[in-house]
């Protein structure tokens, strides 16, 4: 009897040692489940906040590419030069202000010279000859209002000319301010939206490296885990091993001492 005290000491010892490694398997086989099912989870979340991101972005880059071009309105502009060129033209030709005045004021001045005449010498001769001299007056006076008129006319067409000039030389200066607004402006646009896809791609770089972060977190608790499962498993089977051994030595033991009383009783009898 007392031959298999050894058998039962290894067979308790190795069932305890069974139980042991079972219960480590055990629990972390059920950490390893949680795990996996908190990196699902948490790469689910994070998927969320990187879809937000991305839409946010893009959005914002297409409302950006939305945003309508600077267009300078050139008309009034325009339509000064043109009254500035219509003013020019129209300044060589045509009656002087006050010219008609003048004109008139000749004739009246030579018809109150033949009403004088007529008073004065009566019809005939004499008659036609201040008639004439007053025609020649008036001439003379129309002559002058001519020249006059012509030298008015030089004037304004000078002045007309020169502000037709600078006419040309602001529009012109308008035209370069206008194309440098709109240049600058859709270079500001253009430039944010280049900054845009820039923070966009930045920001892609952060979240991925993020769930990089994640992902190795997890992946090292599972691996560790998975190391734990192993390492119990391995106890599993040296546990397993060790109760079948001592059994086995045990059993030899046992044998070996029937062998040897029954020399003993062979040897006495």
């Amino acid at each position: 009897m007392s031959a298999f005290l050894p058998i039962a000491g290894s067979v308790l010892k190795g069932v305890g040692s069974l139980i042991a490694a079972g219960q480590v398997k055990r629990q972390a086989k059920d950490q390893l489940s949680d795990l996996k099912s908190q990196r699902g989870r948490a790469l689910s979340q994070f998927g969320d906040i990187e879809d937000t991101v991305t839409t946010g972005y893009q959005d914002y880059i297409a409302q950006l590419g939305t945003l309508p071009e600077l267009q300078v309105d050139r008309s009034l502009a325009d339509r000064a030069l043109e009254q500035t060129r219509e003013r020019m033209i129209g300044a060589g030709g045509g009656r002087v202000a006050g010219e008609e005045l003048l004109r008139e004021e000749a004739r009246r001045t030579t018809a109150n010279q033949i009403e004088a005449a007529r008073a004065s010498v009566g019809d005939g001769a004499g008659l036609l000859g201040a008639i004439s001299l007053a025609g020649m007056s008036e001439a003379g006076r129309m002559r002058q209002i001519d020249v006059q008129t012509q030298r008015q006319r030089e004037r304004e067409l000078l002045r007309a000319q020169s502000a037709y000039e600078s006419g040309l030389i602001s529009r012109s200066e308008f035209e370069k301010q206008a194309e440098l607004a709109e240049f600058t402006a859709q270079t500001r646009k253009e430039r944010s939206i280049a900054e845009a896809g820039l923070g966009f791609a930045e920001r892609q770089g952060e979240l991925g490296f993020q769930r990089m972060g994640i992902e190795k977190e997890f992946n090292q608790a599972i691996s560790a885990q998975q190391a734990a499962i192993a390492q119990a498993r391995g106890q599993m089977f040296q546990a397993g091993f060790g109760m079948v051994g001592s059994a086995l030595g045990a059993a030899g033991d046992f044998r070996f001492q029937q062998d040897y009383l029954q020399a003993i009783k062979d040897s006495n009898g």
